[in-house]
């Protein structure tokens, strides 16, 4: 009776954990300011937190939770999502569900390619581990993750992919002997592998260069804080101050072409280096090796599965930034839940039935916090939509409300700093910014300085804001085209004559309206400084 009971529950664990896969990969909200991932972000962290508090009521929590991990339940529900998943990129790639992003096809419920090929990536290893026992829908899955993987043109994904596919078929077959006994198709294969490499990198140069260099400007600023970092902000806070910095000194830079805003390095190693230095990535490799370690010792199956994940997420995480995603925090916990040993080794009856009950307790208090906080950003968006449609002054007092129990949230603060700003309540904005400056330097905060410096009178700090936005990204027309139009109503015409020039002479990435604005103002002031040289002469 036991068993059976034990049975019903683990079956009912593995169904929430389905639920709280399929919601945390597909689920979209336009009631959030970020539509594709924060109602993810917060579909994920509820579910896990009603799961932990229905297996804390349990005597054998950990034990349920890994045999719902491990149950066909939950197998099969994990090949399905990921035939619908690819299901979905399919129907995009031939038009019939819309992209989230113009430059591409294939996005999935993302807003890029990148969270599309790391839920692929995280889908693979189960759905190609059991393609080789038969299930027809394994195999089918298995093709299709492949497929549109390719197709939406996820370079870190096919690496990541061909990783997982490697030690899968090494461990189902006999792989390994074979190459042993015929060394020419090794060779043949590393040879080929360093070809595809490179393919991979010519496929997309720009992009390659452009990762190559923000991770140069990476590399000064771990030089600058080597042992402990920048803080958690690191990347986000300082990182464009280096790359004005950089363009400050290297105006002819090939790199400023491909520069941009940027707030992740590509790399979450680099990351890791910069938000915490030595002391952040030696932690992270230890933990690494012990959890490496530790999937060694597990029997042939689990073993296989797991270094596939392992593997599968380490090679991501060199090109990309699959840790912005919180399905892959939830894979990584499942790993990490998987690897754990049985807590009755360690605590007693009683013990155990405190931590559960401690367990419980801080779970229901997070739910309570996390449903209060996905409130506040319905009603933050609720705000920002009134606000484009012409009501600002009536919601800044609603801002301001809400402004103490979301004062850490800095994309909040920005909007609200910008609202302030279109309000014509300069001051009150800088006040704002002064607030969250710390934690983002970026190139829209230095263009709101400019606009309220402005505003306010101060016309040196003015143009130094929109020379270090000019710094931060090159190719951008706006710092420039703005700095020109202030020194011509100024009076300053030796600096806009400069500017006009420079904008006149400046390539055009990507044309706008505000682009042919600036360049016909422009013209405007040659036009004008011609005349006044024929006069005088």
């Amino acid at each position: 009776m036991v068993v059976i009971k034990f049975q019903q529950i683990s079956s009912v664990i593995s169904v929430f954990l389905l639920i709280c896969v399929a919601g945390g990969i597909f689920l979209t909200c336009n009631h959030f300011t970020n539509a594709e991932n924060d109602i993810k972000d917060y579909w994920i962290l509820i579910s896990v937190l009603l799961i932990s508090i229905l297996l804390s009521c349990q005597p054998r929590p950990l034990e349920i939770l890994k045999q719902s991990l491990d149950s066909k339940v939950f197998v099969s529900g994990i090949i399905i999502i990921a035939f619908l998943f690819s299901l979905y990129g399919l129907l995009q790639q031939f038009g019939y569900i819309d992209s989230n992003n113009a430059g591409f096809k294939i996005t999935g419920p993302y807003e890029n390619p990148a969270g599309f090929a790391i839920v692929q990536t995280l889908m693979f290893p189960l759905c190609l581990y059991y393609a080789f026992t038969n299930k027809w829908l394994a195999k089918v899955s298995s093709i299709l993750i492949a497929l549109t993987v390719v197709l939406c043109g996820s370079r870190t994904g096919i690496l990541s992919l061909l990783a997982i596919t490697v030690i899968v078929v090494c461990n189902r077959t006999n792989a390994i002997h074979y190459l042993l006994q015929h060394k020419y198709l090794s060779v043949f294969i590393v040879i080929l592998s360093l070809f595809l490499f490179v393919e991979l990198y010519l496929v997309k140069m720009d992009s390659a260069n452009g990762r190559l260099y923000i991770w140069r400007i990476c590399w000064t600023m771990i030089k600058d804080k080597p042992l402990f970092g920048f803080g958690p902000y690191g990347v986000y806070s300082h990182y464009m101050d280096y790359q004005a910095q950089y363009f400050e000194l290297n105006q002819d830079s090939v790199y400023s072409w491909l520069a941009d805003d940027i707030s992740h390095p590509f790399n979450e190693y680099i990351k890791l280096a910069v938000n915490y230095g030595i002391i952040g990535i030696v932690v992270a490799i230890f933990l690494l090796i012990v959890v490496v370690c530790r999937i060694l010792t597990l029997e042939s199956k689990k073993r296989c599965v797991l270094l596939s994940y392992v593997a599968g997420i380490v090679i991501f995480s060199q090109f990309s930034y699959p840790f912005d995603y919180s399905i892959t925090w939830f894979v990584v916990g499942i790993i990490i839940i998987l690897l754990l040993p049985e807590i009755k080794k360690f605590l007693s009856k009683d013990m155990q039935i405190v931590l559960r009950a401690i367990v419980s307790i801080f779970a229901f208090i997070a739910i309570c916090v996390s449903v209060r906080m996905m409130y506040l950003d319905i009603k933050w968006k609720e705000m920002s939509d009134l606000c484009l449609q012409g009501k600002t002054y009536k919601m800044l007092p609603y801002y301001a409300k809400m402004k103490p129990e979301k004062e850490n949230d800095e994309r909040f603060l920005y909007n609200y700093s910008a609202e302030l700003n279109i309000a014509g309540m300069y001051e009150a904005s800088m006040e704002i910014i002064e607030e969250y400056i710390d934690k983002r330097k970026d190139y829209d905060v230095q263009l709101l300085l400019a606009d309220n410096y402005i505003n306010m009178g101060d016309t040196i700090n003015a143009i130094e804001a929109y020379n270090k936005a000019a710094n931060m990204i090159p190719c951008r027309f706006v710092p420039l085209g703005c700095a020109m139009v202030l020194y011509d109503k100024i009076c300053d015409t030796t600096n806009a004559y400069r500017l006009a020039r420079t904008i006149l002479d400046k390539p055009i990435k990507v044309n706008s309206e505000t682009i042919e604005y600036f360049i016909i103002y422009a013209k405007r002031i040659l036009e004008m400084r011609s005349m006044d040289l024929q006069r005088q002469f």
